[in-house]
């Protein structure tokens, strides 16, 4: 089962490699399609493609891959045509903070999306370096969060908030890579020993 999930952590710390690993599962399902929406070029390994193409591309492959944006209005297009025109879609959002989803500038379609998208069969995957920059309405919709290495007080305040102890330990620790994942704030999983 696919999740809303939330993969932070400072710039370094593996958080495409993780995500490439759950896209790589959806591989295996070929009746799981997935959208990356790629705006550093991290994800050149699946087939690109445009708006106006995914439903004659989704015929083809499970897994395309789209240029992401830091326009505003490019952003709420790229958003509003997800949810108006696709259903039963994992969208994988890299770099979430500049791409509509930072604190205090949240874009509304991406909002819709994330609040309402979820009765439309789409899941989100975001990924961003700052939790403290991430929306807190785009946390809170997450069931899952994979958390990683911070640099700041500021961010592992976030952590706090959704598991106290997790924070702890992976402040802590001396593996770089150190990875807990939480559902619904409880501890599920420990990636990379912390």
């Amino acid at each position: 089962m696919v999740y809303f999930v939330t993969v932070i952590g400072m710039t370094g710390t593996g958080k495409t490699t993780y995500i490439k690993s759950q896209i790589n599962k959806f591989l295996k399902n070929s009746k799981i399609k997935c959208l990356i929406l790629d705006i550093e070029g991290d994800f050149s390994e699946y087939k690109k493609s445009k708006l106006n193409n995914l439903k004659e591309d989704f015929k083809k492959t499970n897994i395309l891959r789209i240029q992401g944006t830091e326009d505003s209005e490019e952003q709420s297009k790229i958003y509003d045509y997800i949810f108006k025109h696709m259903r039963n879609v994992v969208v994988v959002i890299d770099e979430i903070n500049s791409q509509g989803g930072r604190e205090g500038r949240l874009n509304s379609s991406l909002e819709r999306l994330a609040v309402r998208g979820r009765k439309r069969g789409i899941k989100l995957i975001f990924a961003g370096q700052r939790a403290s920059l991430i929306s807190k309405t785009l946390l809170s919709s997450s069931i899952v969060h994979v958390l990683k290495k911070q640099g700041w007080d500021n961010d592992y305040k976030i952590y706090r908030q959704l598991n106290k102890d997790v924070e702890q330990k992976i402040r802590e620790s001396p593996n770089q890579y150190c990875t807990a994942v939480l559902k619904q704030g409880v501890l599920v999983e420990i990636l990379n020993d912390m």
